[in-house]
């Protein structure tokens, strides 16, 4: 395990898979007595403290004076339960060790080797004399731990991977001090973390100064904390009780856009710099999890008073231009040529930023591969919204979104592709999304 001594807000370990799912969480008696068993820990603890939300536990060498702790505890785990929901059966184990361990970890009531408890076990050199600081600091850090790790019923932090170790600790602290009135120690920590800087996922980030706190400051606080858990509840990709795998960055900034309800991709920009495989992988995000989705985008193809026309009228029956506006992979737009212009109008000025095509069944050959994006106010004067060329589409019924910049509003709409090689082009959908 890590030492506290030089960050007040480190973790010193977490086991994020080791856990065997539970099916229920039983309310339960607390132990007079508790024997340990997980990593070097194999003492009995004994419980000095116990009402209907905490559990406290102390070694032989922890002095019984440090009555504090127990309102301390439990006044943060009350607001964190008030505050993202209730964890298993509602109670917290905090068990504190003196002159032994020198760090902290925790453990959540999905997980066996803490016998299925919402657990914070934390040792430190010295006793526990009430100080801000490093004690403060290390207990509310290891509740952060299981809120990610088991809000909202389910097992798992998909984001450990991406902030670490410490920095949704940093603002799940900040939080908990200002709203339960540690007003100075909340300001203290917030002067220095927006100081702070870390090598992830770029040298130089500066985790709360450039991202968590404007999101809590912007997007209400303590709000868009759970929100950000509730989304990724409802979305995520899941097997039983557990989250699946760890999310990448573009999912990321993904979901916490869908907290936020707006999107938060200049905020990444600024925060972390961007890549295109983040913009590849944030694209993907909303294909994936479309109920998630912030950028609050509407497909003006399903309009009413859409119409459409292809350039050429060379379809079979059953695969005409209709079919790229019916909702349906399975069937498509079929034209005898290696390149056609299919142009949209609505009745209506809408400001497009994205638009997604779908490969169709068969023969790769005649996906688009390049093509123009083109709309217009008057149907006489084109602009060009966005270009591209080479594009690949590596599956069959593969849908890909592109997005792009555009402060402008416009009725007619106009698609220019060249289809991969031979003379059939051919498309299963496409969607025109307008920002609202």
């Amino acid at each position: 395990m890590k030492s506290f001594t030089n960050h007040p807000f480190a973790l010193c370990f977490i086991l994020l898979l080791s856990g065997l799912p539970r099916i229920g969480a039983a309310r339960e008696n607390p132990p007079k007595t508790w024997k340990e068993h997980w990593f070097e820990h194999n003492l009995e603890v004994r419980r000095v403290y116990c009402d209907n939300d905490v559990a406290v536990y102390f070694d032989d060498d922890v002095d019984r004076k440090h009555t504090w702790l127990y309102k301390f505890v439990g006044d943060i785990w009350r607001y964190t339960k008030e505050t993202y929901g209730d964890f298993g059966d509602g109670r917290l184990y905090a068990i504190f060790h003196a002159d032994k361990y020198g760090g902290g970890h925790p453990s959540t009531w999905w997980d066996k080797h803490h016998d299925y408890r919402n657990v914070i076990d934390i040792g430190k050199a010295g006793d526990w004399v009430e100080q801000p600081g490093w004690t403060y600091g290390v207990i509310t850090h290891e509740i952060s731990h299981i809120v990610e790790l088991s809000s909202k019923g389910l097992h798992g932090s998909p984001a450990f991977g991406i902030w670490g170790d410490s920095k949704w600790a940093e603002i799940f602290n900040y939080d908990v001090f200002l709203n339960l009135g540690y007003t100075e120690v909340a300001e203290k920590m917030h002067d220095e973390l927006m100081k702070g800087t870390d090598n992830f996922p770029v040298e130089g980030t500066h985790w709360f100064r450039d991202w968590f706190f404007p999101i809590y400051d912007t997007y209400g606080g303590n709000k868009v904390l759970n929100r950000y858990f509730t989304v990724l509840s409802e979305n995520f990709r899941q097997s039983g009780d557990s989250y699946k795998g760890g999310m990448n960055m573009g999912e990321f900034v993904y979901f916490w856009s869908a907290a936020a309800g707006e999107n938060l991709q200049p905020q990444a920009e600024k925060a972390f710099g961007w890549t295109e495989e983040w913009q590849t992988q944030l694209d993907q995000a909303q294909i994936d999890y479309p109920n998630a989705a912030t950028v609050q985008r509407s497909d003006i193809t399903e309009y009413k008073d859409l119409r459409l026309a292809a350039e050429f009228d060379d379809s079979p029956a059953d695969q005409g231009p209709q079919n790229l506006t019916d909702n349906n992979l399975e069937t498509k737009f079929l034209t005898f040529n290696n390149h056609c212009e299919i142009r949209f109008a609505i009745k209506n000025s809408c400001r497009v930023t994205g638009y997604s095509i779908a490969s169709a069944n068969d023969f790769e050959e005649r996906d688009p591969l390049s093509w123009t994006f083109k709309a217009s106010r008057d149907n006489k004067h084109w602009v060009v919204l966005d270009e591209r060329s080479n594009e690949d589409f590596d599956a069959r019924f593969k849908t890909r979104l592109f997005t792009f910049e555009n402060p402008s509003r416009y009725r007619f709409f106009s698609f220019e592709f060249t289809n991969n090689h031979g003379n059939i082009l051919q498309i299963s959908e496409i969607e025109i999304l307008e920002n609202r």
